[in-house]
């Protein structure tokens, strides 16, 4: 341990000037006064106890740091402080791979032959529980301080705070599958983009760079990464699917293509957070895929979800629904589907065992539908431009469960927002130009509709038509 002598805002290493001090801690910092000091007391003479003022230097300066009273700063200080402390940062994180990489080289060189792989994993668990790390957290510190070590130039850099951790581990894993003549080529090359780019440009510049020197190492490369593709689907206890999932190449290009097709600006009135709309998106995908009956059969039947609920639920608008992954379902949010589902009738015995299952009947004919996005082409809420093709049928007026009965007049085309705000929040209906329009109670529809709905209908609206009974 080297020792500190001097108060918390004005402490020396052994053998520094106070000027040097300053300077590496910057200017929010303060060297003491020493003048009057004996020397011998200033420079630590030796066999000196100084039992008090003996501390870890790296504790006491990140102490500092995160003791610093930031009020009096202004925001240029504090960036200029962040900025200090994320190079810092950079610098122990190199530390922490270099340690961890001499651990693992010290163990393999104590293991008898056949038992490198078991050295390893024991000098990564152990990594693990002192630093209370994730067990590939401490395997990634240790691979990439044992790859700096074959490369002085990347290590410079990575203990000058200049090459981030995960660009150090991105660098030695591309130059690790180069010859040795391309990698004394390109390496300086990578070095200059990694201290432009951040992780995700820097990524792509090693992929690109391995690619164009060693296309059989880049697929390679390629199928280790396809190799660690997974989708983990998790029903939570209140009522939620956690997804967690990751994927690469070609099988990711397709996933994020459907889900940007399908991710849709806001409707008029909705106000959803970027994570909300991406995964709207994914369930219109998913939605589409099904109801294209693409997706394999399930013995037989077209591959939709199945919910079940009972009449008197339905007669009394009140109640739950059961879904077949999910379970229970407020009967709210299952009774917009019932506009555009096949229904069947399932006859139940004492016990809740099925007796007699009725033929299923389809609630929107397929002449009616193609009708429907002539007519509308969009969304019939107030501004929408949904494509008609990836909305719901919604009733307009006497609603499934009271027997509505759907055709050109009691119909529209309707995206998951003002479906529901239709059908759950007392949104109206008004027909403009032969066309209905569903929007806000206190908001008067807009006249102007979507190019994508601008098709003339010689209608001027539904026919008077009696209450329902």
């Amino acid at each position: 341990m080297r020792t500190v002598t001097g108060s918390r805002t004005g402490y020396r290493r052994q053998g520094c000037r106070p000027s040097s001090v300053a300077r590496e801690r910057g200017p929010a910092y303060e060297t003491a006064d020493v003048s009057g000091v004996d020397e011998a007391e200033r420079e630590g003479a030796p066999g000196e106890e100084h039992a008090e003022a003996e501390v870890d230097p790296l504790d006491e300066v990140v102490s500092e740091l995160v003791e610093l009273d930031l009020d009096p700063l202004d925001d240029a200080a504090i960036r200029d402080e962040l900025v200090r402390a994320q190079q810092a940062i950079r610098r122990l994180g190199a530390f922490r791979a270099r340690a961890a990489g001499v651990l693992e080289l010290r163990g393999l060189r104590a293991a008898g032959p056949g038992r490198e792989q078991q050295a390893l994993q024991t000098q990564r668990r152990k990594l693990a529980e002192d630093l209370r790390l994730q067990p590939s957290e401490a395997k990634r510190d240790g691979e990439t301080g044992r790859r700096l070590a074959e490369h002085p130039a990347a290590q410079a850099a990575s203990n000058a705070g200049d090459l981030p951790p995960e660009h150090a581990r991105l660098l030695t894993d591309t130059l690790r599958h180069l010859s040795f003549e391309v990698r004394a080529r390109v390496e300086d090359e990578l070095l200059e983009a990694g201290r432009r780019q951040d992780a995700r440009e820097f990524g792509r510049t090693c992929r690109r760079l391995l690619a164009q020197q060693d296309m059989e190492a880049a697929q390679a490369a390629q199928d280790r990464r396809n190799a660690r593709r997974a989708l983990r689907m998790t029903d939570t206890a209140d009522g939620m699917l956690a997804v967690h999932g990751q994927g690469s190449g070609v099988d990711a290009e397709f996933v994020q293509t459907a889900v940007h097709a399908f991710r849709r600006p806001d409707a008029p009135g909705e106000h959803r957070s970027p994570e909300q709309r991406s995964w709207d998106a994914l369930v219109d995908v998913c939605r589409a895929a099904l109801d294209a009956a693409k997706a394999p059969s399930n013995r037989g039947a077209r591959p939709h979800f199945l919910v079940c609920v009972s009449e008197e639920t339905i007669r009394r608008d009140a109640g739950i629904a059961e879904a077949a992954w999910s379970g229970p379902l407020p009967w709210s949010e299952v009774r917009p589907l019932l506009a555009d589902s096949a229904v069947s009738r399932l006859v139940l015995d004492a016990d809740s065992l099925p007796l007699e299952a009725g033929q299923a009947v389809r609630n929107v004919p397929t002449g009616l539908w193609k009708a429907l996005q002539q007519r509308d082409g969009v969304c019939a809420g107030d501004g929408c431009d949904v494509p008609a093709a990836w909305c719901q049928v919604m009733h307009l007026d006497v609603p499934y469960r009271l027997q509505g009965r759907l055709s050109l007049d009691t119909a529209a085309p309707g995206c998951h927002f003002h479906h529901r705000m239709l059908d759950r929040n007392g949104w109206k209906v008004t027909w403009v130009d032969g066309r209905p329009v569903v929007h806000h109670p206190d908001r008067p529809p807009d006249k102007d509709r979507p190019p994508d709905a601008d098709r003339a209908s010689d209608r001027d609206g539904p026919p008077d038509r009696a209450p329902p009974d």
